[in-house]
């Protein structure tokens, strides 16, 4: 019988419930060196800033030249260029995330935070205060983002306020409606030479102009709405690689010229749906590491991730958490940030690190099922190809000098488990380290899974895996 071949995933694809799935990828990506798949650990993170052990809700992060803003709770906090820790004076009123601008005026920037519950604000960054928004001619706005020149806010009576160039004035009639539809308008994204008007059912491309009072006019309208109002992140003002957003049906979505190009997968669709009721929930954010640029979605459930290197998914979760601790990604002196959802710190995302702050994070490989329908799968054993040798001197033992992989499987399509053995990938210089895992048996028609799961903090990388004898035959009938 010639050798079957381990098949791991490179796009996570859990699916709704036992025998769907295609494997499963969590704080693990897939990647290929040459034709070779690799799948590597996701970055770890290490703390940067604390604030309070106890998990105060993280409601948004920003950064300007000098400093790197955050609230928690409704408070204000930075850090500055000294490494000097400070609080701005006053309350962000309200619970809900916060947005923040920047402009560029010539003798000093202004930053504009503005809270999703209507509250807006200017940061006076020399006096270290929150001081009310200076121009009362804004309306209640719930979202602000800068975009050539100036800053522009929504209003919930669909309309988009500007600014002056430069300025926090906001001059007579300065506004437009977004009135392509009748849907409620959500955020602004800027990207490019287009400011992107999301509503929850079509979007609209504002382009400027230069006309006065109100500089943009509308370039075109796309039939693509935004379910949830932090639902959408990128965009010139984050970073370089667009504008990604959780669609109103229910796909992940990105510009492709103005066409919104679905990315997501079935998996992904599925778990957006089930939010469908709380869409502000649904929390997005984007960060590099290394060569990969990654896109975010983090609900109270699950947090999946889009790398746009090699368009394909990943699930995240932190130790004790169904989901990833880390939001708000921000970018500061070319470092990538977020708020913990699990402490009140700031951490930094940081590749090559196999933890988060001083806790387990545990890289999960799940096969594909290894099945000939209707036949059962049978595995004597199986041997799986990792990078060996990796263990560290110097460091406690043994969980990074002679590191680990549990390996568990299924024989029933991922219904239900066996318990895990363990195997040793190598101590430092013992290259010639082989897994091997023995009995594995017979599987019912859905096929055999196999799991491995490693949460030393150490390199792990997966590349293939082969049961040399395995056998197909014909599966045991089962009465109803």
């Amino acid at each position: 019988m010639p050798a079957i071949a381990v098949p791991w995933p490179t796009n996570a694809q859990p699916g709704k419930r036992p025998g769907e799935s295609q494997g499963d990828l969590c704080n693990a990506y897939a990647t290929k060196v040459g034709e070779q798949l690799m799948i590597r650990r996701t970055p770890g993170l290490k703390r940067f800033i604390q604030v309070d052990d106890a998990p105060l809700k993280a409601r948004g992060m920003f950064a300007t030249n000098t400093r790197l803003y955050f609230v928690y709770d409704q408070t204000l906090h930075y850090r500055n260029l000294a490494g000097t820790d400070g609080v701005i004076v006053g309350t962000v009123t309200g619970t809900d995330p916060v947005t923040f601008a920047v402009n560029i005026r010539q003798d000093g920037p202004q930053l504009v935070m503005v809270t999703g519950d209507g509250h807006a604000f200017l940061v006076d960054e020399v006096n270290s205060q929150l001081d009310p928004y200076p121009d009362a001619k804004l309306p209640n706005v719930t979202s602000v983002e800068y975009h050539s020149g100036y800053f522009f806010f929504t209003s919930p009576t669909n309309t988009i306020v500007g600014s002056e160039l430069q300025d926090v004035v906001i001059p007579d009639f300065s506004d437009a409606e977004a009135e392509y539809s009748s849907d409620p308008l959500l955020r602004l994204k800027s990207a490019g030479d287009s400011l992107f008007a999301f509503g929850a059912r079509t979007i609209e491309v504002w382009t400027d102009v230069g006309s006065i009072p109100f500089p943009l006019t509308r370039q075109t309208a796309i039939d693509t709405g935004l379910l949830g109002m932090w639902a959408v992140a990128g965009g010139s003002n984050r970073w370089g690689n667009g504008v990604f957003w959780v669609a109103n049906d229910y796909t992940v979505r990105t510009f492709d010229g103005y066409n919104p190009r679905p990315v997501s997968n079935d998996s992904v669709s599925n778990d957006i749906y089930l939010y469908r009721g709380r869409p502000n929930e649904i929390w997005a954010q984007v960060y590099d590491f290394e060569s990969q640029a990654v896109f975010t979605i983090t609900t109270p459930d699950w947090t999946w991730e889009f790398n746009l290197v090699t368009n394909v998914w990943h699930r995240r979760d932190s130790y004790g958490l169904e989901h990833w601790r880390g939001v708000w990604a921000t970018n500061w002196q070319n470092r990538w940030f977020v708020q913990d959802l699990k402490h009140a710190r700031v951490q930094e995302v940081m590749a090559n690190v196999y933890e988060e702050d001083m806790e387990r994070l545990r890289y999960r490989v799940v096969s594909a099922p290894m099945r000939q329908f209707p036949l059962a799968t049978r595995i004597p054993n199986v041997d799986i190809d990792m990078t060996n040798a990796l263990g560290q001197q110097n460091v406690p033992s043994p969980y990074q000098t002679n590191p680990a992989a549990m390996i568990s499987w299924s024989k029933d399509g991922g219904a239900t488990w066996g318990r895990p053995v363990a195997r040793s990938f190598g101590r430092i210089g013992r290259y010639a380290s082989k897994i091997t895992v023995n009995g594995l048996g017979r599987s019912t028609a859905q096929g055999l899974m196999i799991r491995l799961d490693v949460v030393d903090p150490v390199p792990a990388v997966l590349r293939s895996g082969v049961a040399t004898r395995g056998t197909f035959s014909r599966a045991r009938q089962v009465e109803n």
